[in-house]
């Protein structure tokens, strides 16, 4: 647009009109005219002022001031910046490797902060929703019971039978399909049982409680009436489980015209492939509760115990006939936010990939080792633990209760069995920044 303005000595700029509006003196332009014309006299030509829309992320402009070349005064008078120092020798977005702690006028810091879309918009078009956090792409879904640990990525430890949370809602299915799906890292040394789902406030028979038992394997407790596990009573899974092992857990219901059903309890090492180990066929829904499920809480009576075991909350889903129910954590519409998160090279190492961008949890593949039973053991630290097996053999007597000292590395630091095949190197501190015009 070409526009000729004779401002006066004594002309006064006008302010930016709703943040997007330059003004001049002398002429009016419609600003809804969708075509150009010619201003003639007495023809939509008047003195006043001339009002240009300012360019934005999502709308055409006369001009976009970027902060480095163009600004805008505190009177909203376009300005021109001296002298800018940029540096477009890197593409937008791409990481810049430094020794130097100073940037360029067009350059940030990769240290993943949050920034405007509407101001960072060449740098969102590269980076997208990759590189939010887990506390960023959830919203809290439940109540916490006594003092749980929950890291910044959802995972729940040091479970007790007071420290765990509850669901929001009850968990009443009628006699609909249901299915739960959840994540643990089962402990090195579970007593007794080290329940997974259960009762709130301990509540006992509130439909359902799962977990693992001390001889390492999983079980379930049922019941359809609140007074007795009438549909299951602590059945255990056919399969060993491995302590510390990380399992993906599915329990079903499927119901069927009778009004009865069969309930599956299955679980994968990769999320991929299944394995079956608990079936309890032509048996009645489960009790309709008005208590809350609670994830991590102990059943009843039982004493007190400081587990091993972790929760992913973020892998915790209900659905009901296929629709979800009530989830624990909510994904939030990454979409609908104004903001984003710029990358976070800060204490990380670069990992090549052809798949999404995005992090990778730091890990390494575990290192265990179960020993062979004995009556005691003394000395037991670090990564060494305790494992109690019940003994049936000719060496203990039929029925002996002894103890085997195994070794899970896992127990000195958590990066082990992270389900990784390869480690991390020493490596170089430098700093990374980008362009983001």
């Amino acid at each position: 647009i070409n526009i000729n303005c004779n401002l006066n000595a004594n002309d006064t700029p006008k302010r930016i009109k709703d943040n997007r509006y330059l003004s001049f003196n002398n002429a009016t332009i419609d600003n809804n005219t969708t075509e150009p014309t010619t201003p003639e006299a007495g023809n939509n030509w008047k003195s006043g002022t001339v009002e240009l829309p300012i360019a934005t992320i999502n709308s055409i402009g006369a001009v976009q001031p970027d902060g480095v070349s163009i600004g805008i005064t505190e009177r909203g008078v376009i300005t021109v910046l001296q002298s800018p120092i940029i540096d477009i020798s890197h593409p937008i977005g791409d990481p810049i490797l430094t020794f130097n702690n100073t940037l360029n006028d067009n350059e940030i810091w990769l240290n993943g902060a949050t920034v405007k879309k509407e101001l960072y918009p060449q740098l969102y078009a590269v980076y997208g929703n990759n590189f939010y956090n887990d506390q960023d792409r959830y919203q809290v879904n439940y109540s916490t019971i006594g003092n749980p640990t929950i890291n910044d990525k959802f995972i729940m430890s040091n479970i007790t039978t007071t420290n765990y949370v509850v669901l929001n809602n009850p968990f009443n299915p009628g006699t609909n399909d249901w299915e739960m799906s959840f994540y643990v890292i089962i402990p090195a040394t579970p007593r007794y049982f080290m329940p997974i789902i259960g009762g709130s406030d301990n509540t006992n028979y509130q439909g359902i409680t799962f977990g693992v038992q001390s001889s390492y394997k999983f079980c379930i407790a049922l019941s359809s009436n609140g007074t007795s596990w009438d549909i299951a009573n602590f059945s255990e899974g056919s399969n060993q489980l491995t302590p510390t092992g990380r399992y993906y857990i599915k329990i079903n219901y499927t119901s069927s015209s009778s009004g009865r059903g069969t309930y599956t309890v299955k679980y994968s090492l990769d999320n991929k492939d299944w394995i079956d180990d608990i079936k309890i066929e032509d048996k009645p829904s489960i009790f309709q509760s008005e208590k809350n499920l609670a994830v991590g809480a102990s059943i009843p009576n039982n004493t007190a115990f400081t587990a091993q075991a972790e929760i992913d909350l973020k892998q915790f889903v209900i659905t009901i006939q296929n629709s979800s129910f009530n989830n624990i954590l909510i994904p939030t519409d990454l979409d609908a936010l104004d903001w984003f998160r710029l990358v976070n090279f800060d204490e990380k190492a670069i990992y090549g990939t052809s798949e999404e961008l995005g992090y990778i949890d730091a890990g390494a593949p575990n290192i265990s080792y179960i020993g062979s039973p004995q009556i005691g053991l003394s000395g037991i630290d670090g990564a060494l633990f305790e494992s109690p097996i019940y003994i049936r053999g000719q060496y203990l007597g039929a029925g002996t209760s002894g103890h085997a000292g195994s070794f899970s590395a896992q127990l000195s630091n958590n990066v082990y069995g992270a389900n990784r095949n390869t480690i991390t190197t020493d490596g170089v501190k430098i700093r990374v920044k980008t362009r983001y015009q």
